[in-house]
């Protein structure tokens, strides 16, 4: 097991520990593939298909930066997840797990705000009047931060971690897109 201290960790991470639930996490999981799969769909109907590929192409290229920063900040940092100290979790995932010693930051919460935050900004360049963009900012928001909230139940991330994974999810869904667009 990874060497770990709880005494270490800060009173608001400190609230997450003894949270453990697989079915968290494969709600998480489920509620992020929703997150990838539905902006494509809905981009595809709201556009007519005009504008549709280069769409997908940014959208694509948000996520794998999103995943290839998060990727990086794990191996880096390699900090424990909140399940590595509870004992009443299974000792095979406590320390087998490839998650065990990469909680920090929550790729599921980073990918979560950066998928919705970059359709987000592609409705509002698409319908800039529209008041259906507000819907769109709103129900991503809500997707994106049950998967956060989700994954300190499954156990797998603390707060902290969370936190990080939405900042960095929603900078570059918004930078990314906004880059691709005329100024």
């Amino acid at each position: 097991l990874p060497d770990c201290d709880a005494s270490d960790i800060n009173g608001l991470d400190a609230l997450v520990l003894g949270n453990y639930s697989e079915t968290s996490h494969t709600i998480a999981t489920l509620t992020v593939a929703g997150l990838l799969a539905l902006p494509l769909v809905s981009n595809a109907l709201d556009s007519g298909g005009d504008g549709w590929l280069e769409d997908t192409l940014v959208f694509t290229e948000t996520i794998v930066l999103t995943l290839a920063l998060t990727q990086i900040a794990k191996d880096v940092v390699q900090r424990n997840a909140p399940l590595v100290y509870d004992d009443d979790v299974p000792y095979e995932v406590r320390s087998g797990s490839p998650h065990a010693a990469r909680s920090f930051w929550s790729g599921h919460t980073a990918t979560a705000f950066s998928a919705a935050t970059a359709y987000t900004v592609t409705f509002w360049e698409r319908h800039p009047e529209s008041n259906w963009r507000w819907v769109v900012l709103g129900l991503g928001a809500v997707a994106a931060t049950t998967v956060g909230v989700l994954k300190v139940e499954a156990g797998y991330h603390f707060w902290s971690d969370i936190a990080a994974g939405a900042a960095v999810g929603v900078s570059v869904g918004f930078l990314v897109p906004i880059l691709h667009t005329e100024w």
